[in-house]
């Protein structure tokens, strides 16, 4: 699978509380090599557009915000 369609599984994994899933995707991302800032920008975007609660948006882009380097 591309790297988008991976982070749609990961997200709508977690919408539905499939925590294994959602862990099992994103470890396979991360051991194909993907930059841990490529794999938060992209989980952010997809979160961004995904059918979804706007308060589950809200809660999944906050964690984003923990994340980003000082100074932005």
């Amino acid at each position: 699978l591309t790297r988008l369609l991976r982070a749609v599984q990961i997200i709508q994994s977690c919408v539905e509380a499939d925590l294994d899933t959602a862990y099992k995707n994103l470890n396979g991302l991360w051991s194909q090599g993907y930059a841990a800032i490529d794999l938060i920008t992209t989980l952010f975007r997809v979160t961004k557009h995904h059918d979804m609660a706007e308060y589950l948006k809200l809660e999944f882009l906050r964690v984003r915000v923990v994340w980003e380097p000082a100074g932005r």
